[in-house]
């Protein structure tokens, strides 16, 4: 099984969290609303499919939030998120995905996304006004998707 423990943040200048300093980008610096791009995601790229994986007690600051995508056929299953902190995130705090981009050899069939549990997960001073996305396909349903607090 993976294992993701981390600080996932864009809202420090590059190379500040390695040397544990810390230095946020000035006031004046140019956003644009994409280029603060750190999270943790599994996806877009899913021919291979993402199985077994936590991810717990991190904390996503000044980035994007959590992205769970599959759409070029690829299985996502068995995906546990607890103990995550999320502060200024910047689009969507969960985005979980279903899609069918088939980008893949020809033939692949839309994939899967099933068994994924997201606990104790809290978002505060969101940056944006995306809410949290569970997407799938006509016909292809996300399954088996839980959601809760405490």
């Amino acid at each position: 099984m993976a294992s993701f423990r981390a600080i996932e943040t864009g809202g420090y200048q590059v190379g500040s969290l390695i040397d544990g300093s810390f230095k946020r980008f000035p006031e004046t610096f140019e956003d644009l609303g994409w280029q603060r791009t750190g999270r943790i995601k599994c996806g877009t790229e899913s021919n291979g499919g993402f199985r077994n994986i936590a991810i717990s007690n991190c904390v996503f600051e000044s980035c994007r939030g959590l992205a769970l995508e599959t759409v070029d056929g690829g299985i996502m299953e068995d995906i546990t998120v607890t103990g995550v902190s999320m502060r200024d995130i910047r689009n969507a705090p969960l985005f979980v995905r279903l899609g069918s981009r088939p980008r893949g050899p020809t033939g692949i069939a839309i994939g899967t996304l099933k068994r994924v549990l997201i606990s104790n997960v809290t978002c505060n001073a969101l940056l944006n006004d995306m809410p949290s996305i569970i997407s799938g396909v006509p016909g292809h349903a996300v399954e088996d998707i839980k959601i809760r607090y405490g």
